[in-house]
């Protein structure tokens, strides 16, 4: 009796263990399954016809905006490395006639050498998919908006640091 005993603590410890690590394993396994469908639905809205851009797309949907961009009220949205060199996703809002400004994800670029980004002027035709608003959480890192550095794209937030009144809830990221 004494050796069945010995074995009464580590099994309890280990059984508790063995949950959690079955739990994370599920978790990772519907979260597996949930980016690779929303992979799919951008791939999908990317290869098909742009739709005309309404008060509320369905997020991931390909559209098309008509409008002029305010490149003095540029933003920068999170880093990422590429390769050795460290940017961030440029955002700047569309203005568009009778409508609110559509903030639009213009892509990658450097943190440095801003000045060799392509800033086009008067009316644009911008092709994009729908990109839903996000919330930041607990241990996002904090914006600084003095700086129109953002690492949440929250329109609402982004919108109000920039001066903008009236903001769609949604962005677009720009494709092409």
């Amino acid at each position: 009796m004494a050796p069945a005993r010995r074995l009464v603590l580590p099994l309890l410890v280990t059984l508790p263990v063995l949950a959690l690590l079955l739990g994370l394993g599920t978790w990772q396994a519907e979260r597996l399954a949930w980016k690779n469908d929303l992979i799919a639905r951008i791939a999908a809205a990317e290869a098909g016809p742009a739709a005309a851009l309404g008060p509320r797309p369905d997020p991931f949907t390909k559209v098309e905006a008509t409008g002029r961009f305010d490149h003095g009220r540029e933003a920068r949205v999170g880093l990422e490395v590429r390769g050795a060199v460290l940017g961030t996703r440029l955002v700047t809002p569309l203005l568009r006639d009778g409508a609110p400004a559509l903030l639009v994800d213009r892509g990658w670029v450097p943190l440095e050498g801003a000045a060799q980004i392509a800033r086009p002027d008067g009316e644009q035709r911008v092709t994009g998919w729908v990109k839903p608003g996000e919330t930041a959480g607990r241990f996002s890192a904090t914006d600084d908006v003095a700086g129109r550095r953002f690492y949440t794209f929250d329109p609402a937030a982004i919108g109000a640091a920039l001066g903008l009144n009236g903001v769609a809830p949604f962005g677009l990221v720009a494709l092409g």
